[in-house]
């Protein structure tokens, strides 16, 4: 299995192999586990128990010294439904390791709570993907994750991130709907001029109030008529 995720996530040549041993982990778990026909969580276990640990995997996540232990308990905390590590995974978004910071997100990408998918959705430190991930996710919740609204405008606001992150935050504030509307309105009017665009395509999407069509028309053009 290593073998095969290793090639497909093709690491850099001057990377020793056993340095990706664990985080070869958190990016099968992104993609559901390629490779792998049968449960985990056994295996990652053993991977734990190698490293004599002796506590339960929220205190491995926030406190153990070795960096493949809290990416193992990262990942075995999802495969295991353990929702009671959730606080660790949202405190781990801010761990020194990026690659910990990066399980930690895929973590909670997978177990697909608004808290944690806003948390992922607004940081910056766990890379752009997974962040793009997490705004779809959110887009899947629709008006439930009105709760997201300030993160996904976080991400909107991002100048260092590509559109697709942009549109993915857009189909998010589109799916969740009317409760949008007032921070679509807002930053219609006064935010960037990145932020303006974004806001005018999801207001056309859920429908433009009236005294603000002639500002989405000037931004994004008239609408074509069908």
């Amino acid at each position: 299995m290593f073998n095969a995720i290793k090639s497909w996530l093709r690491p850099p040549e001057n990377r020793k192999y056993g340095e990706y041993t664990a985080y070869h982990w958190a990016a099968a778990l992104r993609d559901d586990f390629p490779y792998f026909n049968e449960d985990p969580a056994p295996t990652l276990r053993a991977g734990l128990d190698a490293h004599n640990v002796d506590a339960d995997l929220p205190i491995l996540i926030c406190t153990h010294d070795n960096v493949d232990v809290r990416i193992l308990s990262c990942v075995l905390a999802t495969v295991e439904s353990r929702t009671d590590c959730h606080a660790a995974l949202l405190a781990a978004l801010n761990d020194p390791s990026d690659r910990v910071r990066r399980a930690a997100a895929i973590a909670l990408v997978k177990m697909d709570t608004i808290a944690g998918l806003s948390a992922v959705v607004a940081g910056k430190s766990h890379g752009k993907g997974i962040r793009t991930q997490a705004a779809y996710r959110l887009a899947e919740h629709g008006p439930a994750a009105k709760s997201a609204i300030p993160a996904l405008f976080a991400l909107i606001n991002d100048s260092d991130i590509n559109f697709r992150s942009h549109w993915a935050a857009g189909a998010a504030l589109k799916a969740i709907g009317q409760e949008a509307m007032p921070y679509l309105s807002h930053a219609l009017r006064y935010g960037s001029g990145q932020v303006r665009f974004e806001s005018a395509v999801s207001l056309r999407e859920i429908g433009v109030p009236v005294d603000l069509q002639p500002l989405v028309d000037q931004i994004l053009g008239p609408e074509s008529p069908e």
